[in-house]
């Protein structure tokens, strides 16, 4: 009986992937910095921004979090499947 990790879906190409993954990181660092430049704000001025605008930064952040992790995910995923050999039993 042979064991194997399951084919990675084709369209799944490691550079791509990485390129991807730039993409969404560059995506973070600029949500964060966006985050960063609200809160340094409030501390200046010690006045709130515009709701709308701290929500929508938060969001923003969030999600370019979240990309950044299932990202980074799904790039161990594949190089770990690239990695494992076929087990025979």
């Amino acid at each position: 009986m042979k064991l194997s990790p399951g084919p990675a879906p084709q369209s799944l190409d490691l550079e791509v992937l990485q390129r991807r993954i730039k993409e969404v990181r560059l995506s973070y660092g600029q949500a964060s910095g966006r985050l960063f430049d609200l809160c340094y704000s409030i501390q200046v001025t010690g006045e709130l921004p515009d709701p709308e605008d701290l929500s929508q930064t938060l969001i923003a952040f969030l999600h370019a979090r979240a990309m950044v992790e299932l990202m980074e995910e799904i790039q161990q995923d594949a190089q770990f499947k690239r990695a494992t050999p076929l087990v025979s039993i």
